[in-house]
């Protein structure tokens, strides 16, 4: 029988606001069960953009990710928001680990085609993961209870 798994994905609200964040990864910490919370990095990586001096553009409501933008949102999503989201599970009594979708190759991505509103390179869709290895959990951006 496999164990069932719960998913969480949190917007920018909730991470852009320290008592909303605290309040939620409290309640998320008291699922039963393994869990996965995946989240983005809220308006800290436009801060930390316009700090570098680095345009940030959007095309409806999209993030266009030239190579500085993605290295601005690699050092938020993973590193300062990650970190952050997994003192706070692990202070609300949740032991945490926090990955991204590059850590061991678990998300893969490739631009979308071209569209309407959709300039190539403007996100990313992800193709199916060639990890975790078989019998373990599927890891994502933070993961709570991971198995020792």
């Amino acid at each position: 029988m496999t164990e069932a798994i719960t998913v969480v994905k949190i917007g920018g609200n909730v991470i852009d606001d320290a008592a909303a964040l605290k309040r939620f990864l409290k309640e998320f910490a008291a699922l039963p069960g393994r869990k996965i919370l995946v989240h983005g990095g809220g308006k800290l990586a436009t801060r930390l953009a316009e700090r570098l001096e680095l345009k940030v553009r959007m095309v409806e409501g999209r993030r266009i990710t030239d190579k500085g933008m993605l290295d601005v949102v690699t050092m938020v999503y993973a590193g300062l928001a990650n970190k952050q989201i997994v003192a706070g599970l692990q202070a609300a009594g949740c032991n945490a680990i926090g990955l991204s979708g590059a850590d061991a190759n678990i998300i893969t991505a490739r631009p979308p085609p071209p569209g309407p509103g959709a300039p190539p390179g403007a996100g990313h869709a992800p193709s199916p993961p060639l990890w975790p290895p078989a019998g373990r959990p599927p890891p994502a951006w933070t993961y709570p209870g991971a198995p020792p």
